[in-house]
């Protein structure tokens, strides 16, 4: 007999769902009851009562709140928006819960969340939460440019391998990882490029094309911004505007540029920076030994190596999407690109 959801508000009634035919020991049922979450009395199957997000195939250590943000990131009960939830306790439910996300575009750093459950167990760096986590997966931004206008010379595939999602509007694009957006696209402009000339900070944007590649880009468009002062029928232009819920003048946007350009033509000692912009397609082309390749999409080679715990398993993509090492499950506090010779 099915449950009304206005009696599993209560988290006592949830628990009640566990008691006596939970099949996971290890598993702490009073922490996923404390998430919203209930058992649906199939194997291990349970969900929340708010999200409606269900969640099986428990493996250790996996944690629930780690768990419910990856297949559910909107979750009104994780990101501590209004809902009917009647829990036991409220302070044990606030140290439990992620910090609620800023809503400046930017990425956002929360204290460790397993380190909360599994004192005994905890990291010494924070864990890092994207901006938009619905989207961390390149399929999911590709969906997101159904509606993207035809005539732009960029096209969703490019931007989806970015790190952009469509917003619906204009031409307007949006990083997953940092948040920050791009609008009035060029039509020579390079998503890839643009993406480092404007959010030379994003953590997707350097796992993926080192700083060497940021600076270099940087360093190409003040040569061709000089050049261009110089000869007023130059092609070269990069008129990609950043913008986020907080706008900016295009005046304050291109005063910031021009400082950061200054910055990196101040540290070259001469001669001049070359664009080394490698296809990320082409592990896809040769054949990659089976020790060698990713353990997520079994596709590529991987080439990242999470921290603390050292493992090397997944490439760049692949660890942008996941909230913990695929090879031991711990939660990750920073992921470092790798290189082999």
């Amino acid at each position: 007999m099915s449950i009304p959801s206005t009696l599993l508000n209560y988290e006592t009634e949830r628990v009640k769902t566990f008691e006596g035919r939970w099949p996971l020991s290890w598993m702490d049922m009073n922490l996923l009851a404390q998430t919203g979450m209930y058992y649906t009395g199939t194997d291990d199957t349970v969900k929340c009562n708010f999200c409606g997000v269900e969640i099986g195939h428990w493996e250790e250590p996996d944690h629930p709140v780690l768990e419910h943000m990856r297949w559910s990131p909107n979750c009104p009960l994780m990101r501590r928006r209004h809902t009917a939830n009647i829990p036991l306790d409220e302070a044990v439910l606030d140290r439990i819960l992620p910090p609620a996300t800023s809503v400046d575009g930017g990425e956002t750093e929360v204290p460790n969340i397993w380190s909360q459950a599994h004192p005994e167990e905890s990291f010494t760096q924070p864990i890092r939460f994207l901006s938009h986590p619905e989207y961390a997966i390149e399929t999911a931004r590709l969906r997101s440019f159904a509606e993207w206008p035809r005539t732009m010379k960029q096209k969703p595939e490019q931007l989806a391998d970015a790190g952009f999602f469509y917003t619906g509007i204009g031409d307007r694009v949006k990083c997953f990882s940092c948040g920050g957006g791009l609008k009035d696209w060029d039509e020579s402009d390079d998503p890839w490029e643009q993406h480092a000339l404007w959010l030379g900070k994003c953590h997707f944007l350097k796992l993926n094309k080192t700083q060497k590649y940021i600076d270099s880009v940087i360093a190409k468009f003040k040569w061709s911004k000089k050049s261009k002062m110089k000869n007023d029928d130059s092609n070269t232009s990069s008129t990609s505007i950043v913008f986020s819920d907080n706008e900016h003048s295009s005046q304050e946007l291109e005063a910031a540029k021009d400082d950061e350009l200054n910055s990196i033509e101040s540290k070259r000692k001469g001669g001049s920076f070359e664009l080394r912009d490698k296809c990320r397609h082409s592990d896809k082309e040769k054949t990659i030994p089976d020790d060698k390749v990713c353990k997520v999409c079994y596709v590529n080679e991987y080439n990242t190596a999470f921290s603390p715990c050292g493992h090397i398993v997944a490439c760049v993509k692949c660890a942008s999407s996941v909230t913990k090492c695929p090879m031991c499950r711990q939660p990750f506090s920073n992921v470092m690109r790798v290189y082999f010779s």
